[in-house]
C-alpha cells in the first residue's frame, strides 16, 4: 500500500511516499521530546502516532497492515501511543531560523522574588543571609546591565524591541504574616507590558525599577508570567525571545514538584504555556540564580534541584539554559545568534534519514 508520511524537511511540512509495511529512520529535531507520526492518503489521515526520543535521536520505525489493511506503527524498545486523527491532535509545528538580520523582540521576564547571598552579619561572617535582589540596588543593577549587554550583542543588525515583565505569586490562602504575602501576581499592569525599542536608558530604568516581593510559598507565578508574555504583541515577521532570569520554579502538573513547595490552587501550567509560546514561534532563554548548597539541608535541596531541572527544561534548547555565575552575556548573545536549527518542542514532526522516497 502506497501511503505518504508527514516529515520536516527544508523548513516545512513535507509528504514523503511510503510503501507499507516498510521502515524508515526518523531523527527527532532539535529541542523535541519525542516523534509525532502522520500517515495519510486521499481520503486523509490513515495514523496519528507519538513516541518518546532524545533531542536529535535517529528513531528506526516498522510499519505494517494489520488483517484490514488499517497501517500500524512500532519501534523496537519504545511505547508508540496511538492518537486520533482529529486535527486537534497535530504536533507543534516547529520553529523554523530566521534570518540574521531579522528584527528581533525579546521579552526579559524577571523573577520579583529571587533571592541573593551575601556574607554573613557582623556577628558571624562565615554565614550566609539572604536578601532579595531586586531590593539590593549594588547587586541588582550589576545584573541588569548584564542582561542589557546581552540584549545589545543578541540583536546586532535587528530592529528590536524590549517588553520587561516581573512575577511574584498569588496571595496564600489564610497567611496574615506580612513578609509572606507577595506585592504582586504580576507586574507592570497589562496596559504597560508593551515593546518598546532598545534604545537609551528607558529599558535600564524599566528594569531597575522593578519592585521586589514576598514569594509566599516555594512554587511561585511563572507559568503566570508565560501566559502574558502570550499576550504580548509580537511582530509576526520577527524572531521572538523570552530570557527568564530567576530563581522559583512555576506549578507543573507532568514534572510534580516535591511535596510541600506549592500551597496554592494554580491557574496555569509551565510546560503547557512554554509549548502554547513554541506555537507562537517563541524562543526561551533561561538564567537560573542557584543558592549556594550550605545554605540548605539535603531535603530542602530536593526543591533546589527540582527547580534548576524546570528552568533547564524550560529552555527551548540545552545550549539556552544558563545559570547565572557563569552567565558571559556576550558569549550566550552569540550562542543564540548562530543557532541555526529548526527547534521543536515537545513530541514533533521528525527528519527523514532513510526510507521512504527521499
Amino acid at each position: 500500500m502506497k501511503l505518504r508520511l508527514n516529515v520536516w524537511k527544508d523548513g516545512r511540512v513535507a509528504d514523503v511516499p511510503l510503501e507499507v509495511p516498510g521502515a524508515v529512520d526518523l531523527r527527532a529535531l532539535p529541542g523535541a521530546s519525542g516523534i509525532h507520526v502522520v500517515l495519510s492518503d486521499e481520503g486523509g489521515i490513515r495514523l496519528r502516532a507519538e513516541m518518546p526520543a532524545d533531542r536529535e535521536e535517529v528513531v528506526s520505525l516498522l510499519f505494517e497492515l494489520d488483517e484490514h489493511g488499517a497501517p500500524h506503527v512500532r519501534s523496537s524498545g519504545r511505547h508508540v501511543v496511538l492518537l486520533p486523527a482529529d486535527v486537534r491532535y497535530a504536533a507543534p509545528e516547529p520553529i523554523a531560523r530566521l534570518a540574521t538580520d531579522a528584527p528581533l523582540d525579546l521579552a526579559i521576564v524577571v523573577d520579583g522574588t529571587t533571592r541573593t547571598w551575601l556574607p554573613g552579619q557582623k556577628d558571624d561572617a562565615s554565614q550566609l543571609w539572604s536578601g532579595r535582589l531586586l531590593e539590593r540596588r549594588e547587586p541588582w543593577s550589576a545584573h541588569v546591565d548584564t542582561l542589557l549587554a546581552f540584549a545589545q550583542r543578541l540583536s546586532e543588525g535587528s530592529q528590536t524591541r524590549v517588553a520587561v515583565l516581573a512575577f511574584g505569586d498569588q496571595e496564600l490562602p489564610a497567611q496574615t504574616t506580612r513578609d509572606l504575602q507577595p506585592r504582586y501576581l504580576l507586574h507592570p499592569p497589562e496596559e504597560e507590558r508593551t515593546f518598546q525599542p532598545l534604545a537609551g536608558e528607558s529599558i535600564r530604568q524599566r528594569l531597575l525599577s522593578l519592585p521586589p516581593t514576598p514569594g509566599g510559598d516555594f512554587v511561585d507565578a511563572l507559568a503566570d508570567a508565560l501566559a502574558a508574555c502570550g499576550q504580548l504583541r509580537w511582530r509576526p515577521d520577527a524572531r521572538k525571545m523570552i530570557v527568564l532570569t530567576g530563581d522559583s520554579p512555576g506549578s507543573s502538573l507532568l514534572y510534580e514538584l516535591p511535596l510541600g513547595s506549592d500551597l496554592c490552587v494554580r491557574r496555569f501550567d509551565v510546560d503547557t504555556q512554554a509549548m502554547q509560546l513554541h506555537q507562537q514561534g517563541v524562543e526561551l532563554i533561561t538564567i537560573y540564580h542557584p543558592p549556594p548548597d550550605k545554605t540548605f539541608t539535603i531535603d530542602q535541596l530536593r526543591f533546589v534541584e527540582a527547580t534548576r531541572r524546570q528552568y533547564a527544561r524550560l529552555a527551548s534548547l540545552p545550549e539556552l539554559a544558563f545559570e547565572v555565575q557563569s552567565f558571559d552575556p556576550e558569549a550566550a548573545a552569540e550562542r543564540a545568534r548562530q543557532i541555526v536549527k529548526t527547534v521543536g518542542r515537545g513530541a514533533t514532526l521528525a527528519e527523514i534519514m532513510r526510507g521512504g522516497e527521499l
